[in-house]
């Protein structure tokens, strides 16, 4: 580019071209911006000879454009001033003529104006408005409290909140319109000016749902059509209740003693739920736990060992989201434990009296079998003496439902007496109950009659029998030659229970009949 030396005042204040039309151009920072300057004369045969530009403020020309030396536009003289175009800028004259400034800085805003001389024609003089688009600095993003969103995550806030977030747009020239958009709809363009050069658009979110997790919130802030966007996302987190809790098997009843592992699956909870299992108002603890991969299916396992007093109690699993109040969910059922039957063998109620003082001979005997079963029995057995004794008929037995009567009862009925009852569970046995039957004393079988000793020779006669109670009174007699019974003295006698001894001395050498009488 040759430098040329201008002819002649052409002065350069724009004030002296008051009525010089003025156009408009805008241009976004670092983009290229076109001024246009007309270089047609309204004279035919008349070209252009000098080109001269100029910007507001500056006190020597920016630019110029010689053709006084020659006709061909091609040929002309371009020289750029000193300033701060420095190299960016070139006046272009082919098709529509226009001062070009290339990656244009916020500097260049101004009022420019195009002087144009012709040969013939008067001095034409054009003055251009470049307005200099600066895109926003910078936004920023904060929570309801002011505080700005670190790693831009929302949250995590309870379902069911209400929240809202500003975006603060710094920067820009003309202040940027700042708006919130959401799977590209747009939410909200409320654009507030709070400080020289800030911008903020604050958006409200209400009654938060389960949908809106991971939700991408975008801040943009613009204020051209050029260049895109300048823009911020937030990712919405939540804290989720509980969805939904189910006992993932169908339990009719459990079986005493019997240990089990009982699951509950609960889904839909954010972060994990804290389960709990409860038997009626006692929280159980013998529990594992498992949370899928994603974190939205989670599984208690209890491990649980009914006892026959948890019947009829309500076991159940408790969910809740530790961080949302009133959050919890719940799924049970009512305990139905089977077991072995429970058996108690007692006397019938209306053998108390006979109980007391004691049960005779001839008598007759009720025993009642007492049974807690469940399911219920489906067979009632008794034994004597650890003999079935359920099918015997006669003898004074009767066995009716869980019921056994002995009628008359005899001295060889006596002994343990034992029912069991049996359902699908298994067999249960009752208390061993012991039936004592009294009678009158009777000579014990196998004893000595008689009994040789010499005169003089003390003889050890014993007189043993059964009879129930024990304590039996004996009375030893002395059976003369005139068949006359003689009371023995008591200092001769030793009694012990059943059986008692006598210790003899015969004088004579007759055969002598000594006798006993027992009583109850």
């Amino acid at each position: 580019m040759k430098n040329i030396k201008l002819q002649g005042n052409i002065g350069n204040s724009l004030e002296k071209c008051e009525n010089a039309p003025l156009f408009h151009v805008e241009a976004v920072q670092g983009t290229t911006a076109r001024l246009p300057c007309n270089l047609t004369s309204q004279i035919d045969a008349d070209r252009v000879s000098l080109v001269i530009w100029y910007k507001e403020g500056q006190s020597t020309p920016i630019y110029s454009f010689d053709v006084r030396h020659t006709e061909m536009l091609d040929k002309g003289l371009h020289h750029e001033g000193t300033g701060s175009l420095n190299g960016r800028s070139h006046f272009n004259t082919t098709s529509l003529s226009s001062f070009i400034i290339t990656n244009v800085k916020g500097q260049d805003n101004g009022l420019y104006r195009c002087r144009v001389d012709f040969i013939k024609s008067p001095t034409r003089n054009i003055k251009i408005q470049l307005s200099v688009i600066v895109p926003p600095d910078s936004i920023t993003i904060f929570d309801a409290k002011g505080t700005q969103l670190p790693h831009y995550i929302l949250g995590p806030y309870n379902e069911g909140a209400s929240i809202n977030i500003t975006c603060v747009a710094s920067g820009g020239r003309p202040l940027p319109q700042v708006s919130w958009w959401r799977d590209n709809v747009l939410l909200n363009t409320t654009s507030i000016q709070i400080v020289d050069k800030k911008v903020k658009n604050t958006l409200q979110l209400y009654k938060l749902e389960r949908k809106d997790l991971h939700n991408s919130y975008v801040c943009q802030a613009s204020n051209n059509d050029v260049t895109h966007p300048l823009t911020s996302t937030v990712t919405l987190d939540l804290n989720l209740r509980p969805l939904t809790i189910r006992l993932d098997q169908d339990v009719k009843y459990l079986s005493a003693n019997h240990s089990y592992d009982l699951k509950c699956e609960v889904t839909g909870s954010r972060p994990a739920p804290l389960i709990s299992w409860w038997k009626g108002s006692s929280q159980l603890r013998t529990t594992k736990e498992w949370t899928s991969s994603d974190g939205n299916l989670t599984r208690s396992i209890l491990t649980y060992i009914p006892v026959l007093d948890d019947q009829g109690k309500y076991l159940s699993c408790r969910a809740e989201q530790s961080l949302i109040p009133e959050s919890g969910i719940e799924k049970g059922f009512k305990l139905d434990i089977h077991h072995i039957p429970v058996v108690k063998l007692e006397f019938g109620t209306n053998q108390q009296n006979h109980l007391q003082n004691g049960i005779k001979e001839g008598a007759d005997v009720y025993f009642e079998c007492n049974i807690k079963s469940n399911p219920w029995v489906y067979k009632v057995s008794w034994k004597h003496n650890g003999k079935d004794i359920s099918h015997v008929f006669g003898d004074g037995i009767i066995i009716s439902n869980q019921s056994l009567l002995i009628s008359n009862v005899k001295r060889t009925q006596m002994g343990q007496y034992i029912c069991s009852a049996v359902n699908a569970e298994g067999e249960g046995e009752s208390n061993a109950v012991y039936l004592e039957v009294q009678f009158a004393p009777v000579c014990r079988p196998g004893q000595i009659h008689t009994y040789n000793v010499g005169r003089g020779e003390t003889a050890k006669i014993q007189c043993e029998v059964m009879g129930i109670p024990t304590d039996i009174n004996f009375v030893w007699k002395f059976n003369t030659s005139v068949s006359e019974l003689l009371d023995m003295p008591s200092s001769i006698v030793t009694n012990d229970k059943t059986r008692s001894t006598i210790h003899f001395k015969p004088m004579t050498e007759h055969v002598i009949i000594i006798t006993t009488k027992m009583s109850l």
